[in-house]
């Protein structure tokens, strides 16, 4: 799981608490848009980066994209076993 981001994004900060919960059952690569290691590059490269807060989930070897607050709350939310 990658979750790009930005510190001074507010609906960033509105998802953290829910990424931060998530990040402790799914291994999570966290990516600041600001400063991105080269491995963040890479997937915002393939997907398209286009804006904060994106999560993207790895499953069966494809990329499955979910942008904005309420997709990545609501997938986050799936990961722990809560309800959208």
């Amino acid at each position: 799981m990658y979750y790009f981001f930005s510190p001074k994004c507010p609906h960033c900060e509105n998802v953290k608490p829910y990424v931060m919960n998530a990040s402790k059952k799914v291994e999570m690569e966290f990516c600041n848009v600001e400063e991105m290691n080269e491995e963040c590059k890479e997937i915002a490269g393939k997907i398209g980066l286009r804006g904060v807060p994106t999560a993207v989930h790895k499953r069966n070897g494809e990329l499955k994209v979910y942008v904005g607050e309420i997709q990545v709350r609501d997938l986050m939310l799936t990961l722990v076993g809560g309800k959208s």
